[in-house]
């Protein structure tokens, strides 16, 4: 077994936008197992070199192009090496990893923030009022907490 992730960079010739350009894809492979997404980019399929899946020519677009290969490579590098370590490859996490966003986790306070809010618009049909400004007290007690326990 292959213990190596292959990618590879690809135009989807039989598709084509109104300037006759082709989707560039990517492949990712790994052990028997293959992954394809559409990078964004779309390239004239005459400027494609397939053997060294690269755009030819010095334009802005070209090198836009080839420099974004060139750091998606080093960044699938990083990515398979650290779930190698991890013990835990997969292909569609690399994916995600790649491609995706990164996820944003909300703090305390905007949970609290949040949940105070929704409790204030249902203050007189199933909550009173003294209820919420007890939600707001624990709320500005643990802003204080925090701003006591972690500044200087």
């Amino acid at each position: 077994m292959a213990n190596k992730i292959k990618a590879s960079f690809w135009l989807l010739r039989s598709v084509s936008n109104k300037e006759n350009l082709s989707p560039l894809k990517i492949r990712l492979i790994y052990q028997n197992t293959q992954q394809n997404k559409a990078t964004g980019f779309y390239v004239s399929p005459d400027r494609w070199d397939i053997k060294e899946q690269r755009v030819n020519g010095n334009t802005v677009e070209s090198k836009k192009i080839n420099g974004w290969i060139a750091d998606t490579l080093d960044k699938l590098d990083k990515i398979f090496k650290q779930q190698e370590k991890d013990d835990d490859i997969n292909l569609l996490s690399i994916m995600e990893a790649l491609f995706g966003k990164p996820k944003e986790y909300p703090t305390l306070l905007q949970v609290i923030k949040e949940h105070n809010d929704q409790l204030k618009l249902r203050v007189g049909k199933d909550y009173t009022y003294s209820t919420y400004e007890k939600y707001v007290f624990t709320y500005d007690k643990v802003k204080a907490f925090i701003i006591m326990k972690y500044t200087l």
